[in-house]
């Protein structure tokens, strides 16, 4: 079966809050299994996603959950022009690639962010 399971708000809020270690910094999170699934329906271990409306981060976390959990090489390009995509989006993805609670910096992962304030003319490689 394709969808064996509903998700909801409520799972989305709870990853957040083990994120951002309580705060609820975004009113609407998609649940990351929700992605999670969508993409192994719709993509390949090397595809390309693009996600123009990144919001809280959720697919860039779902991407990077798929490859670690299948080897996959997918790559995630995110998009967001509001004011909290350096505090909130982007702030989120290098939380799940150094791991949350926070690991110690030789168990980090060997990842790269690149993001791009396109308001500010912001270039930052993490």
């Amino acid at each position: 079966m394709v969808w064996s399971r509903c998700w909801n708000n409520k799972d989305a809020n709870k990853t957040l809050k083990q994120i951002f270690e309580n705060d609820l910094p975004f009113d609407t999170p998609k649940p990351v299994a929700l992605i999670e699934r969508i993409l192994q329906i719709a993509t390949d271990k090397n595809s390309i996603i693009l996600d123009s409306f990144a919001g809280s981060g959720t697919t860039a976390h779902a991407v990077l959950n798929l490859n670690k959990q299948d080897g996959g090489k997918r790559k995630f390009i995110c998009i967001e022009m509001e004011d909290y995509a350096e505090t909130i989006t982007a702030e989120r993805v290098k939380r799940v690639i150094n791991g949350f609670p926070r690991r110690s910096r030789r168990h980090r992962r060997k990842e790269v962010l690149i993001f791009i304030t396109w308001a500010t003319n912001v270039f930052r490689k993490w």
